[in-house]
């Protein structure tokens, strides 16, 4: 199954820690990886149709230390739908509003013919997965609603309409906000949220036990939180309600809850 990983925080991260326990799910997730951060209102995407375990980019950027944004969105892919392209490998980047907007998504949508909409034509996918397609629909409603980034709830209600058609575990980015929508059916056990902030203490990767402090890596006035499909550390990770939105924004929660 794919695999999902968000980060968002208050101050730019260096995502080193986060991305090398993630990146070694690739084993089981062949087909494709990426990663997208905001170094400003521009989206940087690197991605390749291969897996992230044998890729000597992604061993790069799990060790470049200047790679910093508030804001970022990772994908291991198992394909399901579309060839091993980099046109079919997430994340996906549109430029919408003087700003770029990039998607992430674990999981199948069916009857396509049923709810893509690719208007304005600008926006349609140039390959062929069901998630581009998706991310093309989701941008085209805003521009035909006038939907506001901050319109959470209109989000949430479109979404959940969406995700009628099959499974959706989607991250979505504008560089200001993270949006984190778990499926209605826990697909591929939904999606996690863990808090990180000031005092770090030191976190271990549950596959490959790494330890890492993360004080000596951290402002101390550094904060924020990390999505994953599953909990990646040993730290305390709660579950997103399934069938609903939750959505970030210097590093704290803006809108939704956790599961106590």
């Amino acid at each position: 199954m794919c695999e999902l990983l968000g980060l968002a925080f208050n101050r730019p991260v260096f995502p080193s820690f986060s991305f090398r326990g993630f990146r070694h799910l690739g084993e089981e997730n062949p087909d494709g990886w990426g990663l997208a951060a905001f170094p400003d209102r521009s989206a940087l995407v690197l991605k390749e149709p291969t897996s992230s375990e044998q890729s000597g980019l992604a061993r790069f950027v799990a060790g470049y230390k200047h790679l910093n944004s508030r804001i970022f969105i990772g994908h291991v892919r198992y394909a399901t739908s579309g060839g091993n392209t980099f046109a079919n490998t997430h994340p996906f980047r549109l430029s919408f509003r003087g700003g770029d907007w990039v998607l992430a998504h674990n999981g199948s949508l069916k009857a396509r013919d049923e709810w893509y909409h690719p208007k304005p034509p600008a926006y349609v996918p140039i390959g062929e997965t069901d998630s581009e397609a998706a991310f093309c629909t989701l941008i085209a409603w805003m521009v035909e609603s006038e939907i506001e980034p901050d319109d959470f709830v209109s989000f949430e209600s479109w979404l959940q309409r969406l995700n009628e058609h099959g499974e959706m575990n989607l991250l979505f980015a504008d560089g200001d906000h993270l949006y984190a929508y778990c499926d209605a059916r826990r697909h591929n056990s939904g999606l996690h949220v863990a808090r990180r902030r000031a005092p770090f203490s030191a976190s271990r990767f549950e596959d490959r036990h790494w330890r890492l402090d993360l004080g000596e890596h951290k402002h101390p006035k550094q904060q924020g939180h990390l999505v994953a499909t599953q909990p990646l550390t040993s730290e305390r990770w709660h579950r997103i309600p399934a069938g609903s939105l939750m959505v970030f924004r210097d590093g704290e929660i803006c809108y939704g809850s956790i599961e106590r």
